[in-house]
């Protein structure tokens, strides 16, 4: 008896961290982690600033700035075929039979949605973060360049892409272009600035370019009157 209790205290915890993941994707704030990470996957398209054909306009607080882009400096996108929904899922983690019940309805219910509109960058980027939450790390590969394929001027496929390129599949190029997307698409994007900096310090040993992103990313901070990020920043770059 207590052993079936504590069964399924231990299933009821899991759900909750997913669900609690899947909150801090959808309306994370930021915050450093035991890693140095700062802030988690994103989801959604929304945003106050939009790239509009190499145009960045500004919303916020009801007024407009509008800033034009340098060229593009990063190498043109390749076609991405639209991944295959029907795919067998590669269930990489170890998670209980309660747990993949749940990431399976949710894979499963997003594919349907995106079998009626294919386009639809934000289902593409949720589907991604299902996929990269039970380890099939290739699979969410697919689904966040697809969404950066039928949304090039966005910049959330490319911040997750730069992600699991660094901490699942340990492509680092991949994750510094990504990265550098992200930041080309939407300069006001601390995020991107930050885990470009910890790309080039952690997993490319690159301490000079690694100061340099998280400056980059100090600034903006500044920029943005974010008082917090801004202490958080401050020690991070006194910390080389």
């Amino acid at each position: 008896m207590n052993k079936n209790k504590k069964s399924t205290t231990i299933v009821v915890v899991i759900i909750i961290i997913i669900l609690i993941g899947l909150f801090a994707y959808y309306y994370g704030d930021f915050s450093f982690s035991k890693n140095n990470n700062l802030g988690e996957n994103s989801t959604s398209t929304s945003s106050n600033v939009k790239n509009v054909g190499g145009i960045v306009i500004d919303s916020k607080g009801g007024d407009f700035t509008v800033t034009e882009l340098p060229p593009s400096s990063l190498p043109a996108l390749k076609p991405v075929a639209q991944p295959d929904l029907d795919r067998k899922i590669n269930f990489s983690k170890n998670l209980s039979a309660e747990v993949l019940s749940i990431l399976n309805k949710n894979i499963s219910d997003l594919s349907s949605e995106l079998k009626k509109d294919s386009k639809n960058t934000d289902s593409w980027l949720a589907l991604g973060i299902q996929y990269k939450i039970v380890g099939d790390y290739e699979a969410a590969r697919d689904a966040f360049a697809y969404a950066g394929w039928i949304g090039q001027n966005l910049f959330v496929p490319f911040y997750n892409l730069g992600d699991l390129y660094n901490s699942s599949l340990k492509d680092y190029p991949k994750s510094e272009e990504n990265y550098l997307r992200a930041i080309e698409n939407n300069p006001q994007y601390i995020q991107s600035y930050v885990g470009l900096a910890e790309l080039y310090r952690y997993s490319m040993n690159d301490k000079v370019s690694a100061k340099k992103y998280y400056t980059k990313a100090l600034n903006e901070a500044v920029s943005q009157k974010n008082v917090s990020l801004e202490a958080s920043l401050k020690a991070e770059i006194q910390s080389f």
